[in-house]
């Protein structure tokens, strides 16, 4: 069955307790934009069994999608036996496990986040098992059939010891690997925001910032965290951080230039600071549209919130959706642009088993062609954990959504994770 292109695809990892489920909006005419796909999986659902922990990312084109991720297991007596678990699987777009594509060097290594690169090679993050020395974060490469790019790093696996946890991923147009983490060594209360550069062989690239690596200090007051990292189209790069200065969380998008420095064009001495200030605001998302407009997701106090920034990084004026108070969510978890209409899905999440897209017009304003007054909803198996893990793009022209895994899965061991996805129709399908 031949699915067509209409809409923009975003993928959004959920917690839920036993349960990983994806949910895509697909374009069919057989069903009413915000239904259930009934061409992906089983009538738009589709369950994968035994996962060896929840699925912290997922990424996708044209021909499948990347579902990857993990857990560490944490031994409180010496933190050198702590073990880590990682996976990653490929779909095909109708929701079939590829059969041939099998990714065995990622199974000591907890995945993070992944980026695909336009030739199919898939880069991504994580924290690795160095049997008997701890676990340490490192990057990696693996060809289109999940096995290791041996032409990148040390056969396919590059260690970052400018870092002690990895954040988000994003990939260059010519194959430079941007990551942005924390380093905070030993016991050392707070720590500092850290963004490096490596060449597509994996080296490091000693001409970003101070000799390879942009650091962003902080101490114990401020925490500065990244949530998310992309690479501008315009160039440079845009970090959504979030620091705890007042006993209230901050959140700001900050830009660095192509060459590793902050950005004083953009905001205010590259920083733009998002939402009101005075209120507690996290920031889970972040994407950009064609004309550089920024896109940021999160909560501003008990509410989902969503932003635009203009490419300068002031605050969109024409943009009508801020904390979207007709959706009563607690929280917007990811965000997506459709590149050709400037359409904007939200994924969105509350205290109730389930989750829910929402999919609003360019100027923000709710697509009411889409569900129900612009809204799908779907419901977990069990309640859901308070946050939803992100991911980052997916296959273009659909929706996607995923409930995962429960909170606190670094410290479970048990054996075996389902992973249920399912998909629905897109507005422009009508």
């Amino acid at each position: 069955m031949t699915i067509p292109v209409s809409a923009a695809l975003r993928n959004v990892l959920r917690a839920a307790p036993g349960a990983l489920t994806l949910a895509i909006v697909a374009s069919l005419t057989l069903a009413a934009p915000g239904d259930l796909d009934p061409g992906f999986g089983d009538v738009g659902r589709l369950l994968l069994p035994d996962l060896p922990g929840p699925a912290l990312s997922v990424a996708a084109r044209d021909d499948g999608i990347i579902v990857a991720g993990g857990k560490i297991v944490r031994d409180f007596d010496t933190e050198v036996d702590d073990q880590a678990f990682g996976f990653a699987v490929r779909l095909t777009t109708n929701g079939i496990l590829d059969s041939t594509f099998a990714a065995p060097a990622l199974e000591d290594i907890m995945v993070v986040d992944t980026e695909l690169q336009s030739d199919g090679r898939i880069v991504g993050v994580g924290n690795h098992n160095f049997g008997g020395t701890g676990i340490e974060p490192v990057a990696f490469r693996l060809d289109s059939n999940g096995s290791l790019d041996t032409g990148f790093g040390a056969g396919g696996i590059v260690e970052l010891p400018r870092l002690t946890a990895v954040a988000s991923v994003a990939v260059d147009p010519g194959g430079t690997i941007v990551i942005a983490g924390i380093w905070a060594p030993g016991q050392t209360p707070g720590g500092d925001l850290k963004v490096i550069r490596l060449l597509p062989t994996g080296e490091p690239d000693e001409s970003f910032g101070d000799e390879g690596a942009f650091a962003l200090f902080g101490d114990i007051e401020q925490l500065p965290s990244p949530t998310h990292i992309l690479s501008a189209a315009g160039g440079g790069y845009r970090i959504t951080v979030l620091e705890f200065p007042a006993r209230y969380w901050k959140c700001s998008v900050l830009a660095l230039t192509p060459d590793g420095d902050v950005d004083p064009a953009f905001g205010v001495d590259g920083f733009a600071e998002v939402g009101d200030p005075g209120k507690s605001v996290l920031c889970e998302s972040m994407a950009e549209a064609p004309d550089g407009r920024l896109l940021v997701a999160g909560s501003e106090g008990s509410r989902a919130f969503l932003v635009r920034l203009l490419a300068n990084g002031a605050r969109d004026p024409d943009f009508a959706t801020g904390t979207l108070p007709d959706l009563a969510m607690a929280q917007a978890t990811d965000v997506a642009v459709d590149p050709d209409t400037g359409a904007i899905v939200v994924a969105l999440d509350d205290d109730e088993p389930g989750f829910a897209v929402a999919r609003l017009q360019a100027d923000g304003a709710a697509d009411e062609s889409f569900g129900e007054a612009g809204t799908t909803r779907w419901t977990c198996p069990l309640r859901t954990a308070a946050h939803i893990l992100r991911s980052r793009a997916m296959r273009p022209f659909s929706e996607m959504a995923t409930c995962s895994s429960p909170a606190g899965a670094g410290i479970r061991s048990s054996p075996g994770w389902p992973a249920e996805m399912a998909t629905t129709v897109p507005a422009s399908s009508a």
